[in-house]
């Protein structure tokens, strides 16, 4: 056990009442160790990261993207043409445990060729 006489709690007393020393909360404390909290110290550099992250986002949920896309397609032609995007989708694409095989993408990939080349 550390013994601490009265003096020397005079002198931290005084000290602290004096400014030159700052008193730091527990959560200060932890912030200005965390590395972390000094990487991100600058809200630009919080910025950057997140705009950074953006096109992950995107390339890691490109089927929800497709899903998203043919569903519309359906929506603004509303055609029996495109009934087989959303058909599809909530038949086979959305049963499949994570994402679906190759062969989904290429026979639709095929089905869009020949409707486009059909119309026009």
């Amino acid at each position: 056990m550390v013994k601490i006489d009265y003096t020397t709690l005079e002198r931290i007393r005084l000290r602290l009442e004096s400014g030159s020393v700052k008193v730091r909360t527990p959560i200060e404390d932890a912030l200005l160790n965390n590395e972390y909290a000094r990487k991100y110290e600058n809200t630009w550099a919080i910025i950057v990261e997140f705009l950074k992250l953006i096109p992950k986002v995107i390339v890691s949920n490109t089927s929800f993207f497709c899903y998203v896309f043919m569903i519309l397609a359906h929506i603004q032609i509303g055609s029996l043409m495109t009934l087989v995007y959303p058909i599809s989708i909530f038949v086979y694409a959305i049963m499949e445990e994570t994402r679906p095989k190759s062969i989904y993408w290429k026979v639709l990939i095929v089905y869009t060729s020949i409707i486009l080349f059909t119309q026009y």
